[in-house]
């Protein structure tokens, strides 16, 4: 983030980065207060936030209020929070917090110049930050971010834009917001590279927000890369062999049953001619004279031993 330092005296004119501000038509109204005020539904509850800011001058307390329900003595810019129940209009606001943001006792304000917006914007948006608040032991600080616009209309009011960990930030598009030294329409020079000293705090990031890849990200993506990869080689490798040979066994044993039922009885076995010649030489069976131009005719008997004779020729 690029910033100039502030030169903040006791008025509201000031310089930065060699331009000129003034900013006394906006905060230099002793007596006068702005609220900033918006809701939001807290089924089955509504809950309202109201900012009241002094310009010039802290905020006067009501006299018709305790003490504890609003923001100490000396309070610039002070939060309430309340909430209701709809299903009871009867039923009186109660107060859920009441924050002091910034303070006499430290108000400190500090102006910086932030990068532009867009490209084409003619001056840098100012920063204002008031410090000083303290609420159940976290300090507070105030960021306004002033817009530059010659055509909005005056008297022009703030807008919230968020909270986060005892920042309350808040844009602001006045003319007042304008370099003087600068005429209309004409654009600033930039800013010098500075390191910030008051940073505001900062909410975190959007997980579903488009943001671009950490540095990390590329190892992540190969370990993922690999471990798909992995998984498909075990799928191959292992569970689908073993399934396809499953099936194959299963559909042999299939085809195994059906054949033996399809089986004849053993009486009309015949085993091949080849075969039979090979157990008569392997019984040595110098007796038989076999032709091999003549088919041997198997002969049984009811009980089949190492004895039977295998047959004869013709």
């Amino acid at each position: 983030m690029r910033w100039a330092s502030a030169l903040i005296a006791s008025s509201c004119r000031f310089k930065l980065n060699d331009l000129e501000f003034n900013l006394c038509p906006l905060l230099n109204k002793p007596g006068t207060e702005l609220d900033i005020s918006f809701s939001q539904l807290t089924p089955p509850t509504n809950t309202s936030y109201r900012y009241t800011l002094g310009l010039g001058t802290p905020i006067q307390r009501d006299v018709t209020l305790p003490a504890d329900l609003q923001c100490e003595e000396g309070t610039y810019l002070c939060l309430v929070v309340l909430n209701t129940r709809p299903n009871h209009p009867s039923e009186p606001a109660r107060y859920l917090q009441v924050v002091p943001i910034a303070t006499t006792t430290s108000l400190n304000p500090k102006a910086k110049l932030l990068e532009k917006a867009l490209p084409g914007d003619l001056h840098e948006p100012m920063q204002l930050t008031l410090h000083g608040g303290l609420y159940n032991g976290l300090s507070q600080k105030a960021a306004f971010i002033f817009h530059c616009d010659h055509a909005i209309e005056e008297p022009s009011s703030p807008q919230f834009s968020w909270q986060f960990n005892g920042t309350h930030t808040f844009s602001w598009r006045t003319s007042h917001a304008c370099p003087l030294n600068f005429p209309h329409g004409s654009p600033s020079q930039p800013i010098e590279d500075q390191p910030d000293p008051d940073p505001p705090a900062r909410p975190p990031p959007d997980p579903d927000a488009d943001n671009p890849p950490h540095r990390g990200s590329s190892h992540l993506a190969l370990f993922y890369v690999l471990m798909c990869a992995s998984v498909i080689y075990i799928l191959l490798r292992y569970i689908l062999p073993s399934h396809s040979r499953s099936r194959h066994i299963s559909s042999f044993q299939s085809f195994m049953t059906l054949r033996r039922g399809r089986r004849k009885p053993a009486k009309s076995f015949r085993p091949p001619a080849e075969s039979l010649v090979q157990w008569a030489e392997e019984e040595q069976l110098d007796d038989y004279e076999i032709d091999d131009s003549t088919p041997l005719t198997p002969t049984f008997k009811r009980a089949f031993t190492a004895s039977s004779q295998y047959g004869s020729a013709g």
